[in-house]
Formats: C-alpha cells, sequence, structure tokens
C-alpha cells in the first residue's frame, strides 16, 4: 500500500522533469538557432565608469574576417534585457549581432542616482561604446532599437552619438514618439540615418498629440494617449508629419504623408529615410506582435541588408516561446507539487482533514497574472489530479472545488473590471474564494451545518494566505526575470 502512494508522485515528478527537460532543450535550440548563434552574457566596465551588463548575440556569420552589423536592442521600462529577448533571436537568424542591454538601474546593471541615470543614454550609448570594439562587430553598420523607454533610450544615445563616435547609422523605435522638437521648435536629430517609428493608435502612453477645437494639434509630454478618442490617428498630428518631412514646420507644407511610406531626404551625398508604421494594439501587447516584429525586419533587411535568404515573415520566436512555457509549466507544476506535499503534511488546528492552506495557489496566480487564463486553469486542475493521486478523491475534490473559485474571482477581478486592483486584494479575494470554494466543497460531501463549524478558521486563514501569497509572488518575480520568464502582466489594458 505504501509503494503505491510513493508510486503515484514519483509518477507526477517525473512527469514534471520531462516537461522541464524537452522545454528547455526546444528553447535552447529556437533561442541559438540551432548552435548557429553563440550567446554571450556580458557584464563591462563603462567608460562612463558603471556596471553595465549585455547579451550578446554572435551569428556564425559574423567574424573578424567578416564582420556583421550590429543591433543594439533596448528594453522598456521596469524590465530587462530579458524582455526583448525574441527581437535578438530573430535578428541574430538574420546574420545580425543582436545585443541586448540591461538599462542602469534595472536587470544586472548598476543602478544611478537619480541626477546620473540618464547617463549616456540610460547606458545604451555606454553599450555601443563597448560593442564597436568587438572584432565581428561591422563599425559601418551600427543601429538601435528600443521598445517604449527604450525607444526614449535610443533617442537620447542618439543625441550622445552626434556628439561622439557618429557610428548610430539606423534607429527603430517600438511605441515610442520620436524626437521632432526642442527648445527652439520642431528640428532634425536623426539626419542622414534611417529611422522608423512603430505607432500603435491604442497606445497608452505615447503618441499623446491631441487634436484642440479648432482642428489644428498640440503636443504637450505631460499629456498621454489616454486624452486622445481611440483609435489615435498619430500619423496625422503635427509631430508625425515633422517627423516625415525632416524636421521642417508642417504648418510650411501642404501635402500630407502617410504611414507606411519610406521618405527619403539627401543630405549632401549621404541619405536618410523616414518611415511611420501603423498598428492596432496596446502599446503592452505591440511588444509581443508578430506584426510588430514583421515591421522591425522589414525595416532592418532594407536599411542594413545581410544577404539572408529568410523573409521577414519567417518566425521561430513564437515557438520558441511555446517551449518556454512547457519548461515553465513543468516548473509550476513541480512546484505546485511540493507546496501541495508540505500543505498534506501540516495539521491545523479547526480544519477539516482534507482541507489546504492555499499555498500552491502561488502557483496558479503566477500564471493567471503571466502566462493568462487558459494555462492558469490547467495548472489548477493538474494540481488538484496530483492532490487526488496522494491523498485521495476527498481531498482532491476539496482542491479542485477551492482552485476553481479562487481562480474564478481572481480571473473575473482581473480581467473584467475596468480598473485593476492591487495584488494584495486580488490574493487576498482569491484566497478567501479558495476556502470559501472547500467549505461548498465540504458542504457536499458532509453536512452544510458541519462546514460552516469551520468557517472562521477558513476565513481568517484565507485572510493570512492571501497576503502571504501576494507578498511571495512579488519576490519572486526578479528571479523569474532573470531566468527569461515572463514578468509583463498579461490583462490587456
Amino acid at each position: 500500500m505504501n509503494e503505491k502512494k510513493l508510486s503515484r508522485p514519483l509518477i507526477s515528478l517525473i512527469v514534471s522533469i520531462a516537461l522541464i527537460i524537452v522545454g528547455i532543450a526546444g528553447s535552447f535550440i529556437l533561442q541559438t538557432n540551432s548552435g548557429k548563434t553563440t550567446i554571450r552574457n556580458v557584464t563591462i566596465e563603462s567608460e562612463s565608469g558603471h556596471t553595465l551588463a549585455m547579451d550578446v548575440y554572435i551569428p556564425e556569420n559574423a567574424t573578424a574576417e567578416t564582420p556583421a552589423p550590429a543591433i543594439f536592442v533596448q528594453h522598456g521600462g521596469n524590465n530587462n534585457k530579458e524582455e526583448m529577448q525574441h527581437y535578438c533571436i530573430e535578428l541574430a537568424r538574420r546574420g545580425y549581432v543582436a545585443i541586448g542591454v540591461d538599462m542602469y538601474g534595472m536587470g544586472e546593471s548598476e543602478p544611478l542616482p537619480d541626477s546620473e541615470w540618464l547617463t549616456q543614454g540610460r547606458g545604451l550609448y555606454d553599450a555601443v561604446r563597448y560593442g564597436v570594439t568587438l572584432p565581428y562587430v561591422d563599425t559601418d553598420r551600427v543601429s538601435l532599437l528600443g521598445y517604449s523607454r527604450g525607444g526614449k533610450a535610443a533617442g537620447e544615445a542618439l543625441q550622445c552619438d552626434n556628439d561622439s563616435l557618429n557610428v548610430v547609422k539606423a534607429i527603430f523605435l517600438i511605441h515610442s514618439d520620436p524626437i521632432v522638437r526642442n527648445s527652439e521648435g520642431y528640428t532634425d536629430v536623426y539626419g542622414a540615418r534611417d529611422v522608423a517609428v512603430l505607432a500603435d493608435k491604442n497606445d497608452e502612453f505615447f503618441f499623446s498629440e491631441k487634436a484642440n477645437d479648432n482642428g489644428t494639434y498640440s503636443n504637450d509630454a505631460n499629456k498621454y494617449a489616454a486624452n486622445l478618442s481611440s483609435p489615435a490617428e498619430y500619423v496625422i498630428n503635427n509631430s508625425a508629419q515633422s517627423f516625415l518631412y525632416f524636421g521642417i514646420d508642417p504648418a510650411t507644407t501642404s501635402e500630407q504623408r502617410v504611414a507606411e511610406t519610406v521618405y527619403e531626404q539627401d543630405y549632401g551625398g549621404k541619405t536618410g529615410s523616414r518611415q511611420i508604421f501603423v498598428s492596432n494594439e496596446t502599446h503592452m501587447a505591440g511588444w509581443w506582435s508578430p506584426l510588430v516584429m514583421n515591421r522591425v525586419l522589414t525595416f532592418f533587411n532594407r536599411v542594413m541588408p545581410t544577404g539572408t535568404a529568410l523573409s521577414a515573415s519567417s518566425y521561430t520566436y513564437t515557438i520558441w516561446n511555446i517551449f518556454k512555457i512547457i519548461a515553465l509549466s513543468g516548473l509550476l507544476f513541480a512546484l505546485a507539487m511540493a507546496l501541495s506535499f508540505i500543505e498534506g503534511t501540516l495539521v491545523i488546528p479547526g480544519l477539516l482533514p482534507g482541507m489546504k492552506l492555499g499555498l500552491a495557489n502561488i502557483v496558479v496566480m503566477y500564471a493567471l497574472f503571466f502566462m493568462g487564463p487558459r494555462q492558469a486553469l490547467v495548472l489548477g486542475v493538474l494540481k488538484a489530479l496530483v492532490v487526488f493521486l496522494v491523498s485521495g478523491w476527498t481531498a482532491g475534490f476539496l482542491s479542485l472545488c477551492g482552485g476553481l473559485l479562487s481562480l474564478l474571482v481572481m480571473w473575473v477581478l482581473y480581467y473584467k473590471l475596468p480598473f485593476r486592483p492591487t495584488w494584495f486584494i486580488l490574493s487576498v479575494c482569491g484566497a478567501l474564494a479558495h476556502n470559501v470554494g472547500q467549505l461548498l466543497g465540504a458542504g457536499v460531501i458532509i453536512s452544510s451545518s458541519l462546514s460552516l463549524y469551520y468557517a472562521p478558521v477558513m476565513l481568517v486563514l484565507g485572510l493570512v494566505m492571501g497576503a502571504l501569497t501576494s507578498v511571495t509572488l512579488r519576490a519572486l518575480l526578479p528571479a523569474l526575470g532573470k531566468m527569461g520568464f515572463n514578468t509583463h502582466e498579461n490583462r490587456p489594458e
């Protein structure tokens, strides 16, 4: 009998390990382009005297004899270089040296005081200074790719470049405003460079120019796109038109330039280009969008061709992400199982036999917030199945009742409300729902009056466990981010 009980969790553990191995192996193969890309984790003491962390993706075609164009990839605010891994993967597949950079104060780069953190484009230009010293980098073909706040960093790095090496030849801004004005009015800071902007019509943070009552447009950096009617037609605004017209005052033009079109201008024998792409997604959704990826690759194929036969529509990053999810699911499944085992060893006065504290709900919370409802549901059902195998049908039924009601409540609060509650509120409500679900399940098995006897204890424990799971999940996120797992919340804005 004991041997049978031991074999069931062992089988579950084997399944978890198998998922982890398959996921890691598959993601590694795709991340390295079947071994054709070498990935180096680099930490340097930058020229400005600070510690700067980077991931350097080196395709096999990039050598000292045949240096390749380099693209410096900058993540968005409050994140790290792993956020932009999928861009680095696809760029390296096409023969570019892709260098993902941790901003100062984020990821593994050195935190700086508020008065200093803009140093060298928040670290991006320090990365450029380092990158152009690498023997396999073609210093005549250096570009910047920035998402959100990373786009602002690219603009700041550009101005550093104007005053220094003048090596940056192209810039792509994903969901980030281009520089179109200075203290004197409209300006052209990009010069003879190729520059493209991906402007999302439903962006919550950028492209905030709004129409006045008289039909003219004004731009105030303190006004956000929430003030705009949706969808926002950025391309018709003064800022966009000035950008497409290479810095002139749009009031001096009669013809309106349009999205998806390349506009060129001669700069004394050198040619610069401007282009605005448009998408219909939100700020966060565009980060992962195949459409955005297509536009990025289309742009760099045009301005810095590597001769690769790969089209801009040839992706592997979505499959790579599936393998990451498989690995993460195995890890989360194993963690949920371990927490369930721990719960099974605890004797809490006032708990009905078979009831659980809900420690394993932290796993479901992560899946719900960062992977989506479907993944959370799968993990919740698998967790209940493990409890059933280990502790019997009563414990499994109670686990399922608690898990499903907890998931339903958190899903409604997180995805369906017009505003987003705090993690603390979500966690507490989820924990309370978990315990209420167990009480309801117990009422089915035994008398309802007897299950109500346990209600006060369960509700108090729900408050305590809700607070604990919220704090624990927040503490785990930085470590998960460094491992390359998603730390972008999945909730659409």
